[in-house]
């Protein structure tokens, strides 16, 4: 076992609790700001603890990582990054299942080799996430990036900055988000900055420090004005002692701008978003209304504050000194009345999810604009716009004017213009805007989803006055119908020619699965129905058939074809004990003809399989091929299916190939994460029958007894084909 101590530091240090884990090759533990939550990983596994008493609150594999798990402020929040896969994995805490449910996965650009997603970071208040990499190129040689996102905004990074040189080792954010510091291995030359401090709002690198060697450690202050960085005098992947330390003092420069935001008839004043219109600038206002704009260079600024539910505040013609706050920048709120209509989210649709609302909000010609249209008079007062009053200098202060309405009972006015859009992962929120159309549609179809997820949306009403609060929430699915994760392959009927020719009623009889990267593991996403993968098999033979087309690839190249990682014994890790080995198969056509070769996990050691049935044929205008697999328990490159389930887990693939780079047009399950990880896997059953050797004796043990050694054993209790022996063997 491992071992966690919580230790409080006050007075006398004195150990709160222990918390031991059946876990090794420990990595770190991370803390919430506020204290409440601990997240303590390994490389393989995560655990949420209650700070307070080291009560598990959550734990989940992870897919191999060197890094420690991210935690926001107030706990809700965990990334992680891994190496198997390459991705960074954004969570957030569902109070109704009390589990940590998946916001995002972002997929780091694959290098010639592979790539490993690493250093993720989350400021405290939760707003800003950032992650590194190390990728692996060509000839041994290595690169790295650092990526930012915006934590409710899904997967599409804020900026990325490349050419890193080498492995982003550790990444600290101030706060608010607003400064980010990452420190790298750097290139082998020396020539790029192994220390990098960003404005996240823009992506512009502040300052950057060369080292004579790597970093490896980094950390910010909460208001982000001062970085220590450290690491090893020479470069990491070069032999040499010496250590480096940097402290460095960080000012982004420009002024700030400050107030104060009221809402109407409420004392919580906060979750208002406070924009600097044409900048990346923005902030969100505190319980108290307070807020605080930073680093705007010299210049005049149109802020607008927005919240759902409220009146916009405007104030135009800020001035901000350089080095100097503008203070008093207060908006007063008061509700937007209009009620959005209520909301419907499609379940059924293929790739995309069609929401629907009621049009008893269209835009209708009020009496009041009956009126202005034919020159009349109203007893109506409107503003033709929201007056607000200039401001120069630093410490002025800007009060919103806000519109006053003087209705007739009679006059059924609407100043509602557009429909916002937004969407969640989670019920309850948080809600990202992703759209606006017309007042006059009553419908819109989302087709940015994807299958196998819940997506949560609202919508509210708008205008250039306000925005109306969230409608009802509506849950949506796009149709995962295509989607088969278990199956059971069933006996053939018809021996098929291993011709790499799909024939008419040849596969008929075998049970066929869309194997299309529809959730794009290797980019964009496939369209569903463009690569199939068929199974059946001969229990005479004790082969598996296996056949598959990819109607994208039109024409054969060197190495494409099938790969197939099977989990023989369903255990959920490719094990290699005596007389059994797991690993995959690779199906791959040449100029010179197919082959079919077996690579044992772990291990790597890889052979061709002499005399295979395997062929592939672009005969009918896309790729076709046919693969006979063999089962058995003889020889270790064979499927072995063991009763009494005859289950198997296997992970498959259809290759293309772009200048000899993998493209991964088929891809099963669509949602592994990671071929060489068993956890990801789907299930085949084969009720195959086969003559499988009886267990060898287990729980060997060789003791000292005086001048020999005493060998103990426990007898095996099942005999051939796994079948429970009736009477016990004595050996």
């Amino acid at each position: 076992i491992s071992r966690v101590y919580a230790i409080n530091p006050t007075g006398t240090p004195s150990i709160l609790w222990v918390k031991d884990f059946p876990e090794t090759s420990w990595i770190g533990v991370s803390i919430s700001a506020d204290g409440s939550h601990t997240a303590v990983n390994s490389k393989f596994h995560m655990y949420i603890l209650n700070s307070t008493d080291g009560s598990l609150i959550w734990d989940h594999f992870i897919d191999n990582t060197q890094s420690p798990v991210a935690i926001s402020g107030d706990g809700q929040i965990i990334v992680t990054a891994d190496n198997s896969g390459g991705y960074v994995i954004t969570r957030i805490f569902d109070q109704v299942t009390n589990e940590y449910q998946l916001l995002w996965q972002y997929k780091i650009s694959s290098g010639y080799y592979h790539s490993w997603a690493t250093a993720p970071a989350i400021s405290a208040d939760g707003r800003v996430i950032m992650a590194g990499s190390l990728i692996f190129t060509n000839n041994n040689t290595y690169n790295g990036s650092v990526i930012a996102f915006d934590t409710f905004s899904g997967n599409v990074p804020r900026w990325i900055y490349g050419n890193t040189g080498d492995y982003v080792t550790n990444i600290a954010l101030s706060d608010d988000g607003s400064v980010g510091a990452a420190v790298t291995w750097g290139d082998m030359d020396n020539t790029l900055p192994d220390l990098l401090v960003f404005d996240v709002a823009t992506g512009n690198m502040t300052y950057g420090q060369v080292t004579p060697g790597s970093l490896f450690s980094v950390d910010i202050t909460p208001d982000g004005k001062r970085v220590y960085a450290g690491g090893k005098a020479v470069h990491a992947r070069v032999y040499g002692k010496g250590g480096l330390i940097y402290l460095v003092d960080i000012d982004l420069g420009g002024g700030s701008i400050s107030g104060n935001v009221n809402l109407t008839n409420t004392s919580d004043n906060s979750g208002v978003t406070v924009d600097v219109l044409g900048t990346q600038r923005s902030t969100v206002t505190n319980t108290d209304g307070s807020y605080q704009l930073n680093n705007l260079p010299g210049g005049t600024y149109d802020i607008r504050a927005h919240k759902p539910g409220y009146n916009f505040g405007n104030a135009n013609g800020v001035t901000v000194i350089e080095g100097d706050t503008t203070s008093g920048i207060d908006f007063a709120m008061d509700p937007f009345t209009t009620i959005p209509p209520n909301l419907t989210a499609s379940q059924w649709m293929m790739n995309a999810i069609l929401l629907s609302w009621s049009s008893g909000q269209r835009k209708t010609l009020s009496k009041y604009e009956i009126n202005k249209i034919v020159g009349d008079e109203v007893g109506l007062t409107i503003p033709l716009q929201i007056q607000t009053k200039s401001v120069t200098g630093a410490n002025k202060k800007s009060i919103l004017q806000t519109p006053s309405f003087e209705f007739e009972k009679d006059s059924p006015v609407m100043l509602t213009d557009s429909i916002a859009i937004y969407r969640g992962t989670i019920a309850g929120g948080p809600y990202n805007f992703i759209a606006s159309v017309p007042i006059s549609e009553s419908s819109y179809i989302d087709s940015s989803v994807f299958p196998l997820n819940d997506y949560f949306y609202v919508i509210t009403v708008f205008n250039d006055v306000g925005e109306s609060v969230y409608s009802n929430e509506a849950m949506g699915q796009v149709n995962d119908s295509l989607f088969t994760f278990d199956f059971d392959a069933p006996p053939q009927t018809v021996t098929p020619t291993i011709d790499g020719i799909i024939s008419a009623g040849e596969w008929d009889d075998a049970v066929k699965i869309d194997v299309s990267d529809v959730l794009g593991y290797s980019g964009e996403p496939k369209p569903a129905g463009s690569a199939f993968l068929y199974f059946k098999f001969d229990d005479d033979s004790d082969l598996l058939f296996i056949a598959g087309e990819d109607f994208l690839n039109t024409s054969l190249d060197n190495k494409e074809g099938f790969g197939f990682y099977f989990d023989d014994n369903h255990d959920g890790v490719f094990d290699s004990v005596y007389n059994f080995t797991e690993g995959n198969f690779w199906a791959y056509w040449h100029p010179s003809g197919s082959d079919l070769k077996f690579r044992k996990l772990p291990g790597y050691v890889t052979i061709t399989l002499s005399d295979a049935e395997v062929e592939f044929s672009d005969v009918n205008g896309h790729l076709q091929g046919e693969v006979a697999i063999p089962m058995g328990f003889s020889e270790g490159y064979q499927l072995q299916v063991y009763g009494p389930d005859k289950i198997v887990g296997l992970g498959a693939f259809i290759i293309e190939r772009d200048n000899n780079n993998a493209v991964f047009n088929g891809w099963w399950p669509q949602n592994m994460n990671y071929i060489r990880n068993p956890l990801y896997f789907g299930n085949v059953g084969i009720d195959v029958s086969l003559l499988s050797p009886p267990k060898p004796p287990s729980d060997v043990t060789v003791a000292r007894d005086d001048n020999s050694l005493l060998i103990s054993w426990s007898d095996p209790t099942e005999g051939v084909n796994n079948i429970p022996l009736p009477v016990q063997p004595v050996i």
